[in-house]
């Protein structure tokens, strides 16, 4: 699955994002507000729609002390989740 996603860029569909302590606050388009925990906010805010998930997974994989599949299958979880929720939509890289 990670290989079909990898060239990937994630782009934010939000209206507008807040940190708040541990939590990040973000409004959706249809004025939906999520709560995203640690982990979930350190990978939203690395969404700026130019890295790909391969280059996001690359600066995680310093901070986070686990084995690279294992990340890569849960920052694919967590994008289906933001994308679940209208917060993310995926586009192609452009070459």
């Amino acid at each position: 699955m990670y290989e079909l996603w990898r060239n990937l860029v994630p782009c934010k569909n939000v209206l507008k994002e807040k940190e708040n302590g541990e939590f990040m606050i973000v409004s959706s388009a249809n004025l939906e507000i999520f709560y995203l925990n640690e982990s979930a906010r350190k990978v939203f805010s690395l969404m700026d729609g130019r890295i790909s998930i391969d280059q996001i997974i690359d600066r995680l994989i310093e901070v986070y002390d686990v084995d690279r599949s294992v990340l890569e299958g849960d920052i694919i979880d967590v994008i289906r989740d933001l994308q679940w929720k209208n917060l993310v939509s995926l586009r192609r890289r452009a070459v």
